[in-house]
């Protein structure tokens, strides 16, 4: 595993860790975004005839600029989805203390040596990131193959 492709694996997993206050962000944005169409199509329709033509164009952009980002939102959510499912489906194959593992580190966010006290048996930090090192290297190669069949 070259360290990019480590680094990549890594950031799936903080992604799927992270994928609820992600949603919640980009809904929050989506909610915000739709408040602003509803205020601009309330300002276009109120006052379209004494507005001049400048400000109207900028009216109708700003409208279209509003509609755009909300499909482009709702679609960074569905793949966001799509991918949580995948991850989830990989780390539910996973045994229990494999998954123990990612979500101490990902989820809770422990450090090497606190996750060594934490572990059923005796073992050092240093072992814990050599199983944490094979567990991305079976995560990317899973993930690959998922990928790969759901694109055909």
């Amino acid at each position: 595993m070259t360290t990019e492709e480590y680094e990549k694996t890594k950031d799936m997993l903080v992604a799927w860790a992270n994928y609820n206050s992600y949603v919640r962000q980009q809904k929050y944005e989506i909610d915000e975004t739709i408040k602003l169409s509803k205020a601009l199509e309330k300002n276009k329709d109120d006052v379209d005839c004494y507005i001049d033509e400048e400000i109207r164009e900028t009216t109708y952009n700003a409208l279209e600029y509003c509609k755009i980002r909300i499909k482009k939102l709702d679609i960074m959510i569905r793949e966001t989805a799509l991918f949580k499912e995948t991850m989830d489906s990989i780390i539910d194959g996973l045994n229990v203390l494999d998954k123990n593992l990612l979500v101490a580190r990902y989820i809770k966010r422990q450090d090497w040596d606190t996750m060594a006290t934490f572990w059923p048996c005796e073992i050092s930090s240093r072992q814990i990131q050599r199983i944490h090192r094979s567990l991305l290297n079976d995560i990317l190669q899973k993930y690959r193959e998922l990928s790969s069949k759901k694109q055909k």
